[in-house]
């Protein structure tokens, strides 16, 4: 009768916790100031704890076994109504007073598909042990619609708390929320593009945060995406990869002088197109003028080099100004300039130019392209003199 009476209490505890959650997601889809009396300390805090043992109670969502992986209704209806109040500016800066950050990172675990594997069978596991387990729901392969929906809850107030915000950007990092915005992307989820976005904002953000990127090796993460083909994500990552080299040691610049980087790099130089291609020639001008040996290891790249030659005749001026500015800054570091000049044939390439640009008005360009054959030769006579 004891054991009833306390399945009874049980049953009512959980009923009561899910009228209450009920009542706090209508009055989280509320106005600014409904939102910010539900993102008081003390209301928070009380959310929060609820999650967390939630959390600590599950095995991962995708293992779909056991009654331990079903999950009450008020787990999701809390998680929404946390969503909702990250949607509020306003609200952000008590959600992050509360710990709102270090408390939803664990959620990503119960749908990462990360948190199993084929190596958790046992060894000497038979070949219909194997299929049951693939059947049952390997996440490598499914995740359940429970999973996805946590994670995309979970990964929206993500995104809304570390919007602009520096500080909960290097929170989240040391929350141990990067591979789990990997896996996001790796994985193709619904909310790729706001793991994306997080992703590349953590460049900006600060030394320990540019750590734990090292760390989850997201430098080759950035490198992959210039090859990708999706233009917005490609001028992303490239914006980030300069960031990070602006405040970065020397093992990350030594990162991007690895054969496969510098392809990367030469690649999207060769295939950007129009506007992206505008901004890639200034972001690559930026990163140059910060690395040295950078500069020189991309100038000692002919294709580089042909196609900066070749996007010499780009329409707009402005883009025209800023290849001749990245050609002089590969000259100025090259070890041997006059073989560069003549392998490329660049006198004669910067001479037209020159001419081309005084006839049609275009003063900047001309000028520039007049500066930079005057220091050429200037460089040259005087290695010559040198040497004699």
């Amino acid at each position: 009768q004891g054991e009833t009476e306390c399945a009874k209490a049980g049953i009512q505890a959980t009923k009561l916790i899910q009228q209450v959650a009920d009542i706090l997601l209508v009055f989280s889809h509320g106005d600014v100031m409904v939102k910010q009396h539900v993102a008081d300390n003390f209301v928070l805090q009380g959310i929060l704890q609820i999650l967390k043992l939630h959390v600590k109670s599950r095995q991962p969502i995708s293992r779909s076994e056991g009654k331990c992986n079903e999950l009450a209704p008020s787990f999701k209806t809390l998680l929404k109504c946390i969503k909702n109040l990250t949607m509020e500016p306003s609200t952000l800066e008590a959600l992050e007073s509360a710990g709102a950050i270090p408390s939803l990172v664990p959620f990503f675990s119960l749908c990462s598909s990360n948190s199993n594997s084929h190596s958790e069978l046992p060894q000497g596991s038979n070949r219909r042990l194997t299929q049951d387990f693939t059947v049952a729901g390997c996440v490598d392969q499914i995740k359940t619609q429970q999973a996805k929906e946590i994670q995309n809850l979970v990964m929206l107030a993500m995104f809304y708390l570390c919007r602009l915000n520096r500080s909960r950007q290097e929170q989240a990092a040391k929350a141990g929320v990067i591979p789990y915005l990997k896996d996001a992307i790796v994985t193709l989820s619904a909310v790729k593009t706001f793991a994306l976005q997080i992703l590349c904002d953590f460049a900006h953000t600060s030394k320990i945060t540019r750590q734990e990127l090292w760390r989850n090796n997201i430098q080759d993460f950035y490198l992959d995406l210039l090859v990708s083909g999706e233009v917005f994500w490609q001028e992303k990552a490239l914006v980030s990869l300069e960031a990070w080299l602006a405040n970065s040691d020397a093992k990350f610049e030594r990162a991007m002088l690895r054969p496969q980087a510098l392809k990367q790099i030469v690649s999207l130089f060769q295939t950007a197109q129009s506007a992206n291609f505008e901004h890639c020639v200034k972001v690559l001008h930026s990163m140059m003028q910060r690395s040295p040996q950078l500069t020189e290891s991309i100038g000692r790249s002919g294709l580089f080099v042909s196609e900066l030659v070749d996007r010499l005749s780009f329409p707009k001026a402005e883009v025209r100004i800023n290849l001749l500015k990245l050609l002089k800054t590969i000259g100025e570091n090259h070890k041997d300039p006059e073989y560069l000049i003549l392998q490329h044939n660049l006198y004669a390439v910067v001479t037209a130019l020159a001419r081309e640009a005084q006839e049609s008005h275009r003063v900047l360009v001309s000028e520039i392209a007049h500066q930079l054959l005057e220091e050429w030769a200037a460089r040259i006579n005087c290695e010559k003199n040198m040497l004699n």
